[in-house]
């Protein structure tokens, strides 16, 4: 394990009174992300206080300098009383992290995640690479045998995942996980896209159970349209809606 690098007060305060900090999810995201894209298979993220009081993010990061990295943020809203004054319950704190992790895991099923809060473990996710038990660990085995495979391209957008049967619904648009690049992502035009892709095989007031992965040159997509980043804007969107809509009705 390499030497534990603690975010000083300083650079914490600054962060906490940027835009892109509007609750703890925020930071733990960023963290995550930035495991994932050095090449991180083991991910265990330990919060204190719903991540309020203490988030710390420690990863397998291999290279020739460190074998593993720890990274720890207290009290990042503590000189920001703003911030802190605006942010949900522990509760919601809470709740909003560990649906990151999850949406996160099943981005990549190869790498393990470890979520704790006080010490209690809330996600243990094997990394075992497989999509579908990632999907019946989040949603159990009766949704599982009524999730279909699709697989899809139109030369420049390659859609690959699972669509729930039309029977099997839920009631919040949360059920739809939408993943472009290997990001979480959400965006309006393409979870309606995929809703109304259904027509008029399930009610109005439910929502299919979707795992989307979206890959996609850069050069079409725009993530910094919200300071959080999980917004995303498409190029040659008709055509990305075309390709999911034809894919799911087939």
């Amino acid at each position: 394990m390499s030497k534990i690098k603690i975010m000083d007060e300083i650079l914490a305060n600054k962060i906490a009174a940027g835009e892109v900090v509007e609750k703890c999810v925020s930071i733990v995201k960023e963290l995550v992300e930035n495991s994932i894209d050095a090449k991180s298979t083991i991910i265990k993220i330990d919060l204190l206080g719903s991540g309020i009081d203490e988030i710390k993010v420690i990863t397998n990061e291999n290279s020739e300098a460190r074998c593993g990295t720890e990274i720890t943020v207290r009290k990042l809203f503590y000189n920001t009383p703003a911030r802190l004054k605006h942010l949900g319950s522990l509760y919601s704190e809470l709740a909003n992290i560990v649906d990151f992790v999850n949406k996160i895991a099943l981005s990549y099923p190869d790498i393990s995640f470890t979520l704790t809060n006080d010490g209690k473990t809330k996600l243990n996710k094997e990394g075992n690479g497989n999509l579908l038990k990632e999907i019946n660990n989040k949603y159990g085995i009766d949704v599982t045998k009524k999730m279909i495979e699709i697989n899809n391209t139109d030369g420049e957008y390659e859609i690959y995942g699972y669509i729930s049967m039309p029977e099997v619904t839920k009631s919040s648009r949360n059920s739809i996980v939408t993943i472009v690049n290997g990001r979480v992502v959400r965006n309006v035009e393409i979870n309606r896209c995929i809703n109304d892709s259904y027509h008029t095989y399930k009610p109005e007031d439910r929502y299919p159970i979707v795992v989307l992965k979206i890959e996609v040159d850069t050069s079409l997509t725009d993530v910094n349209i919200h300071p959080t980043k999980q917004d995303i804007k498409f190029g040659k969107l008709e055509e990305l809606k075309e390709l999911i809509s034809s894919t799911i009705i087939d």
